[in-house]
């Protein structure tokens, strides 16, 4: 019988580290998407300019429960 080190094993991400990564990996697709090309006609500028001022406020009003969640989330962990 073998027994392990716990050192060994890769720790299983917790709901804190899934949020964030979700998180993370939503907002740098929404950059991508939002990112000035120099073949982007005049239309194109103001409609991505327009989705970063909607993205931004979006986030600006988010931020608040997303704090509170965060901290919920946390204490629930501890």
């Amino acid at each position: 019988m073998k027994i392990r080190s716990s050192k060994d094993e890769p720790q299983a991400p917790n709901s804190v580290d899934q949020f964030l990564g979700y998180t993370q990996k939503s907002y740098r697709s929404f950059q991508d998407y939002v990112q000035f090309r120099e073949n982007d006609p005049l239309w194109m500028l103001t409609y991505k300019v327009f989705l970063q001022l909607v993205g931004f406020f979006i986030m600006l009003l988010l931020s608040p429960f997303l704090i509170i969640g965060l901290i919920i989330a946390v204490a629930a962990v501890l």
